[in-house]
């Protein structure tokens, strides 16, 4: 079995008495994971200590050969939001503070902030302080090699990447628990265990992922927002590169032609979500399938049958919709959840003539 690597992390961190929060791993998605401590202003106690945080500048040096051109940041999330949304940090503010110092450290509009070396710092046992609520915002690393397309990523900066996020994790957990990941789970180097895995949060949903290194070319598969990435795979050099079509950045026409060659099924909690059945095309861009549901509450899905395109709602999480309206809907946003006072058969209408605006209507089938 494999496992996230930040699993292991949060997992032992609940256990402890300290009840510290777990770092993220890589760049997987904040919910359902512990959130960092985040704290208003005039606590010392806050986003992380400057001690547990400079363990990562540590393992960044450590393990620079592996992007000697690359940039340590950090990067902010507002916990809840919706992926692929834009998030705005105007009025955030971050600093480094001790004793006897406060140091503002500019966030950038993406997010992302620079975490400086200070001996000061970690002589005072300083925090780094945001002025928000603790559980509004959580963080992840990031290490970029400069030059790169924005739909590129270098393998080398993601296993950099992985070793900066562990070296934190670790310095979390105490002589004992350390033990027992590095003897029963992952050995000294969890980024190169062949029982974890290394997830990437990605800014937008991508409808192709291709790993290439050397004369090597691969389609990789990505889960909505989110990829496994190969890191632990020393066949792949660090030159290797992973290149993202992105929905957003794509023509109307390849979008288009995506959707048509992307067939969708319906599935539902009703039916333990097993294959589904097939939307089928009533004229150009738009669909129908039924369903037979029961009295009561059920949750629905619209996915291809490798995941690849899904749709769903546009909020995290279970939204309720309502059968007497249409549902907009998002690419591979939370489930949809529908209340049927009459069971029998439903229709399921969903209109793609806007690849951009998707729409979903119910309503019971006609007899």
């Amino acid at each position: 079995m494999r496992l996230p690597i930040a699993l292991a992390v949060s997992t032992l961190l609940s256990m402890s008495a300290s009840g510290q929060a777990a770092a993220q791993t890589g760049e997987q998605a904040p919910d359902g994971n512990p959130t960092p401590e985040v704290v208003v202003d005039g606590s010392r106690h806050g986003l992380k200590p400057y001690r547990i945080m400079s363990a990562g500048l540590d393992a960044f040096d450590e393990h620079r050969k592996l992007a000697p051109a690359a940039a340590l940041k950090f990067r902010l999330l507002q916990n809840g939001a919706s992926y692929g949304e834009p998030q705005k940090w105007d009025s955030v503010t971050l600093r480094l503070a001790g004793d006897e110092f406060s140091i503002p450290l500019p966030i950038e509009a993406d997010g992302t902030f620079t975490l400086p070396r200070s001996q000061a710092a970690f002589d005072q046992d300083a925090d780094l302080v945001l002025n928000r609520n603790k559980s509004t915002i959580s963080y992840y690393t990031k290490v970029l090699t400069p030059g790169l397309a924005d739909n590129v990523r270098r393998m080398g900066d993601l296993r950099l990447q992985c070793e900066v996020t562990i070296a934190i994790g670790k310095k979390e957990l105490n002589f004992a628990q350390r033990a027992f990941y590095n003897t029963v789970l992952f050995g000294g180097d969890w980024c190169t265990s062949r029982k974890a895995t290394f997830g990437l949060l990605l800014d937008d949903w991508p409808m192709k992922v291709t790993l290439v290194d050397k004369d090597k070319r691969k389609t990789l598969r990505a889960d909505g927002y989110r990829l496994v990435t190969p890191i632990q795979d020393s066949s792949l050099s660090d030159e290797a590169l992973i290149t993202f079509e992105y929905w957003s950045q794509a023509s109307a026409e390849r979008k288009r032609e995506f959707i048509a060659t992307t067939p969708l099924f319906l599935k539902s909690s009703a039916f333990k979500w097993n294959a589904g059945t097939p939307f089928r095309e009533v004229e150009k861009g738009r669909y129908v399938a039924q369903i037979a549901l029961s009295r009561g509450e059920s949750k629905l899905r619209l996915e291809s049958a490798d995941g690849q395109l899904a749709l769903g709602a546009p909020a995290r999480g279970d939204t309720r919709i309502d059968t007497s309206a249409t549902t907009k809907l998002k690419y591979h946003g939370g489930r949809l959840v529908i209340q049927t006072d009459q069971p029998g058969a439903y229709e399921v209408s969903l209109d793609l003539r806007d690849p951009d605006h998707p729409e979903m209507a119910i309503s019971r089938a006609e007899s």
